[in-house]
């Protein structure tokens, strides 16, 4: 409704030629975006699925006890579909609503939405928090992802002077942590980029000292 039917007829005069009305241009494109979605889902589960299986060979013969280096969409089979689904719509849900208080309060700044932050983001923060306090919990923290995302993107391109330059990633590590990262390079120069590569080396020494059975990093060493 906001683009308006003229602007969306120039810009896709193949879906949408005159003898098409607006509305069901619009209803099937919704209904399009659902079945993408879905076939997207299912092809993440299956991607991941078959990697793991293909990688037995690698890890039994040429490199023993290795483990296949999978992205976030890995958890995705261990959770109920409807737990990726929540998070990615409250995620989406949080930025747009955080996109438009931007648009009213007249916000030099103005973040769009992409789609790797509000679906791979988001539905692994619903697989964790489905996990720990079920489907509220799924709901409420993607809606609190998607919030952080442009919220604080959006503070960030302010701070680093970004506009003039390029955007900001919207992965939500790029919104509680690198942020504070930034300051702290910017203000202690080549003291702070030390400080922080060493504070990253210790991450996984602090994990492996608190790690209850030490069997599984042990066996990657060796």
């Amino acid at each position: 409704m906001i683009l308006g039917e003229d602007f969306l007829r120039e810009m896709d005069p193949k879906k949408f030629p005159e003898t098409l009305s607006f509305f069901t241009y619009v209803v099937s494109n919704s209904l399009s975006f659902a079945v993408y979605l879905a076939i997207l889902m299912m092809g993440v589960r299956m991607f991941v699925a078959e990697l793991t299986q293909s990688f037995q060979g690698i890890s039994n013969k040429l490199l023993p006890g290795s483990l296949p280096a999978v992205d976030c969409a890995a958890s995705y089979n261990f959770t109920p579909q409807n737990a990726i689904l929540f998070g990615f719509i409250f995620g989406s849900i949080g930025q747009f609503l955080t996109i438009l208080g931007l648009l009213v309060f007249h916000s030099p700044v103005l973040i769009i939405t992409g789609f790797v932050p509000v679906f791979f983001d988001n539905a692994t923060i619903a697989v964790y928090a489905n996990k720990v306090g079920g489907t509220r919990a799924a709901m409420i923290c993607a809606f609190i992802s998607g919030v952080l995302q442009v919220g604080i993107g959006a503070i960030a391109v302010v701070i680093f002077n970004l506009y003039r330059f390029e955007g900001w990633h919207g992965n939500i590590d790029f919104e509680l942590v690198w942020p504070a990262f930034g300051v702290i390079m910017n203000h202690l120069g080549m003291i702070g980029y030390i400080a922080i590569v060493i504070f990253l080396l210790l991450i996984p020494q602090l994990q492996y000292l608190r790690a209850k059975d030490k069997s599984s990093y042990d066996a990657g060493l060796e």
